[in-house]
């Protein structure tokens, strides 16, 4: 027999959890730096805003779409999502269609697919394949400020251990002075 407190304290309990995970839902993380892209005397500014982590369940959905039917089908299914926005430059916003993070001993390093590669407009892409994507990563500490990279092109390959990796069709870019935006 389950006693009525119990009841109680677990439906508590169970709303609790699923308020704060509603509320923090609608919280939306933030981070901006500056990237140099070679093609510009100063740095181009970059903004991360996250809506959304995307959950292992869907990470593994596409892992097995790439592994089954290959790279462009990938990104097909991959760009039906948004986890979130990055701003490049002028104004240039890329849908984030994949965002992970992952947490280290001295803070998260966060890893972010963009549904198009990311060129600032002084920069211009060159020729690439039409399923070409983009990459962010930064690596951040507990306060979330770092540094990173972006890779304006990328295809998605599985590296030896066979975990998605990014497969840079072209320059990589430093990012710096990374910190919580507002």
């Amino acid at each position: 027999m389950v006693h009525r407190r119990t009841v109680t304290g677990l439906g508590l309990l169970l709303s609790a959890l699923a308020l704060s995970a509603a509320a923090g839902a609608a919280d939306k993380e933030t981070y901006v730096g500056s990237v140099a892209t070679g093609a510009q005397a100063t740095p181009a500014a970059l903004s991360l805003t996250i809506g959304e982590y995307t959950p292992d369940d869907r990470v593994f959905a596409l892992a097995e779409l790439l592994h089954t039917k290959g790279h462009p089908a990938a990104v097909a299914e991959m760009t039906k999502a948004q986890s979130g926005t990055v701003r490049l430059g002028d104004g240039q916003t890329f849908k984030a269609t994949v965002i992970r993070q992952e947490k280290t001993a001295t803070g998260r390093v966060l890893r972010v697919v963009t549904a198009h590669p990311m060129f600032a407009a002084a920069a211009g892409p060159p020729a690439l394949p039409a399923d070409a994507v983009g990459y962010l990563e930064l690596k951040l500490d507990a306060a979330g400020e770092g540094s990173g990279r972006l890779l304006p092109a990328i295809t998605i390959v599985f590296d030896a251990d066979g975990f998605l990796a990014p497969q840079n069709l072209g320059p990589e870019w430093p990012v710096s002075s990374v910190k919580p935006g507002k």
